[in-house]
C-alpha cells in the first residue's frame, strides 16, 4: 500500500511541476514587466520635473495620483496608457498569486521549505517545481550545481582557481535562491552572522550569491523524503 501510494505521487508530481513552475515563472515575468512599466512612467513624470518621491507608484491605490498630475496633453496620454497596461498586469499578477497560493498551501514540501528564512509561497513553489525530485541528488553540493550557483574552477600544475559562478542547470532555482538570500543579512543565527561578515568583506552581492549556495544545505535538510 506504501509503495502504491508512493508510486501515486510521484506521478502526482511529475504532473504537477511543470504547471507549478509555469505559474510561479509566469509571475515573476509579470512582476518584473510591472517594474519596467513603472520605471518608465516615471521616466515620463521626470521629464516634467514631477517625482514619485514616495514611491507611490509601487502601490495599486497610488496610481490614482496620476490623475492629480498637470502634464502637457502629450505626456498625458502616454501616462494614461502606460497605467492602463500597469492595472492589467497588477490584476493578472493578484490572479496567478492566488493559484500559486492555493497550490502551495496544500504542498507539504512546500510547508517545510517556506520554514527557510527568506522562502515564502512563491519561492517555496518554485523551488518544489525545479527541483522536483530532492532524490535525483546525491547531496546539496550537486543541488547548488543544477542551481548554477557553484563557482567555477580552473585547475592547472596542482592549484584550483575559483571564478565567477557557473549559472548553469535551472536559471529560475537560481533566481529563487537568490532572492530569498536576500533576507540572510537579517537572520540573527549563526548563517546571518556569517553573511554579514562576508558582506563587509567581499560586498553584497557576492555575500547573496554564497548564502544562496548555502541554501542548499538548508533545502536539503528539510525537505520530506519518502519512506
Amino acid at each position: 500500500m506504501r509503495c502504491g501510494a508512493t508510486a501515486w505521487w510521484g506521478s502526482t508530481i511529475r504532473r504537477s511541476r511543470f504547471g507549478s513552475s509555469a505559474s510561479c515563472v509566469g509571475r515573476a515575468t509579470r512582476w518584473s514587466t510591472r517594474t519596467a512599466l513603472i520605471q518608465r512612467l516615471r521616466a515620463v513624470l521626470l521629464r516634467h520635473g514631477i517625482a514619485d518621491a514616495r514611491q507611490r507608484l509601487t502601490r495599486r491605490s497610488g496610481l490614482a495620483w496620476l490623475d492629480t498630475v498637470a502634464l502637457p496633453p502629450y505626456a498625458a496620454a502616454s501616462v494614461r496608457r502606460l497605467r492602463r497596461v500597469v492595472e492589467t498586469v497588477l490584476e493578472e499578477t493578484r490572479e496567478v498569486d492566488a493559484t500559486v497560493t492555493h497550490v502551495a498551501g496544500g504542498d507539504p514540501v512546500v510547508a517545510r521549505l517556506v520554514t527557510i528564512t527568506g522562502v515564502g509561497p512563491v519561492l517555496g513553489l518554485t523551488m518544489r517545481a525545479e527541483i522536483g525530485d530532492i532524490s535525483r541528488f546525491a547531496t546539496p553540493k550537486h543541488l547548488a550545481s543544477y542551481a548554477g550557483v557553484v563557482p567555477r574552477v580552473d585547475a592547472s600544475a596542482g592549484r584550483a582557481h575559483y571564478g565567477r559562478i557557473t549559472k548553469t542547470g535551472s536559471p529560475w532555482l537560481r533566481w529563487a535562491l537568490v532572492e530569498a538570500a536576500m533576507h540572510g543579512t537579517r537572520r540573527s543565527d549563526h548563517r546571518g552572522r556569517w553573511a554579514r561578515r562576508l558582506a563587509m568583506r567581499k560586498g553584497g552581492l557576492k555575500a547573496r550569491v554564497a548564502l544562496a549556495r548555502t541554501l542548499c544545505d538548508e533545502i536539503w535538510g528539510v525537505w520530506p523524503r519518502s519512506r
